[in-house]
């Protein structure tokens, strides 16, 4: 029996960085060969295409400005699905034995149509913010995206917070399969030399390093950090907050260090290589992020939690969305309530302070990291998606 292929729609993929992104770059890395990818043109499309061994197809339109403003980008979602139905629809046609798979709930609608008129399956991954209303109910997602995923063959969701939604928006739960996001063990190496390097760029000799990693928005918890610096720094005076990562919140935040004269003890690196990443992460004495799950925008998962386990590095978290499926508290890391700026202070202190307590949650984050790895989360995804999704004739949940 020939073997199916999954034709990946999404209008979330690399090199544009993102969560969403490395989740599906991820999960189907393993098996190149048996997908295909439809999504549109970002910068740096062209040299990302030629060194990957992804088949993928990209429309003309180039949408980066269109990631960039989260109002451009509701505005054109249906146009845009309608491309993504348009460029599927001729590779499907041609021939093979297709799933669709909308890489998340934006771009379902298309997966929905070819399904309904080429009597194909389709499959949503879904994430959390791409699901939630903010405020008001959204006419869009309660009359289109609602039904549609209600109506898929089979609906992923990236951690139990993420699964319960789906079932409150009427997703029947036997459609419904969590899939964590994973780590990708051939990427996690580091060596002394870049270590080495890191402490030299940064000035970071003789230092203890909090670090946090990724996009700089208002939700991932920066500032919190930033804030409670000063009290940490009476303790610790030769401590040191490195911030990897960029994006449209750096100007807060790096107003608020300049405001508490801590320009000195706070780095802002912007984006790295993923091997300099790494350094960061063997070089810090923690992790923190404590990102903030509001209505409409919440934390899925947090895949910095597992990778900083990899590297044996406890982690700090509040607590909210689907946080809980990346970090247990008091086995990899500790939890904090995601306003309470003391209870932030006293947890990065534990850790300053307790030696014996970081090796015990830096162990246990790397057997947690260790039982993440992606080649397994991708052998699930792709037995389920491809056998699940033969049900289309069965009952669909009201």
């Amino acid at each position: 029996m020939k073997e199916k292929k999954l034709l990946i729609l999404t209008l979330h993929f690399p090199p544009t960085e993102g969560g969403i992104e490395r989740y599906i770059h991820g999960l189907i890395s393993p098996i190149a060969d048996q997908v295909e990818v439809v999504t549109f043109r970002v910068s740096g499309w062209e040299d990302f295409d030629r060194k990957n061994l992804l088949k993928v197809t990209r429309g003309a339109l180039d949408i980066s400005y269109l990631l960039l403003s989260k109002t451009l980008f509701r505005i054109m979602l249906i146009p845009l699905n309608i491309i993504l139905f348009f460029i599927a629809w001729k590779i499907i046609r041609k021939g093979g034995d297709f799933v669709v798979v909308s890489g998340s709930a934006d771009s379902s609608p298309a997966a929905h149509c070819l399904s309904c008129f080429l009597k194909v399956p389709f499959v949503v991954i879904t994430y959390g913010k791409d699901i939630m209303s903010r405020g008001r109910a959204s006419l869009w997602k309660e009359l289109v995206l609602y039904p549609v995923l209600r109506r898929a063959n089979l609906v992923i969701a990236i951690s139990h917070f993420t699964g319960n939604v789906l079932l409150k928006k009427g997703v029947a739960r036997e459609r419904i399969e969590i899939i964590y996001p994973g780590v990708d063990q051939s990427l996690l190496v580091s060596d002394r030399l870049e270590k080495d390097i890191l402490d030299r760029r940064f000035s970071l000799h003789g230092k203890q390093v909090l670090l946090s990693a990724g996009r700089l928005v208002a939700r991932k918890g920066h500032q919190k950090v930033i804030k409670v610096m000063p009290k940490l720094l009476n303790r610790y005076p030769e401590l040191h907050y490195l911030i990897v990562g960029d994006g449209p919140y750096r100007q807060n935040l790096e107003k608020i260090v300049h405001d508490l004269r801590i320009e000195s003890h706070v780095t802002f690196t912007g984006q790295v290589s993923q091997y300099l990443l790494n350094a960061c992460y063997q070089r810090c004495r923690l992790m923190v992020m404590p990102s903030e799950s509001k209505i409409g925008d919440i934390e899925g998962f947090g895949i910095v939690y597992l990778e900083a386990g990899f590297f044996s590095k406890p982690v700090i978290a509040a607590k909210g969305g689907g946080v809980s499926d990346a970090v247990e508290d008091g086995v990899t890391g500790l939890m904090v309530e995601p306003d309470n700026p003391h209870a932030l202070t006293e947890a990065i202190l534990s850790l300053l302070d307790d030696d014996e307590l970081v090796k015990k949650l830096g162990e246990g984050g790397r057997q947690k990291a260790l039982m993440e790895i992606w080649p397994a989360k991708t052998e699930r995804f792709y037995y389920h998606a491809t056998r699940l999704s033969s049900t289309r004739g069965k009952r669909r949940s009201k």
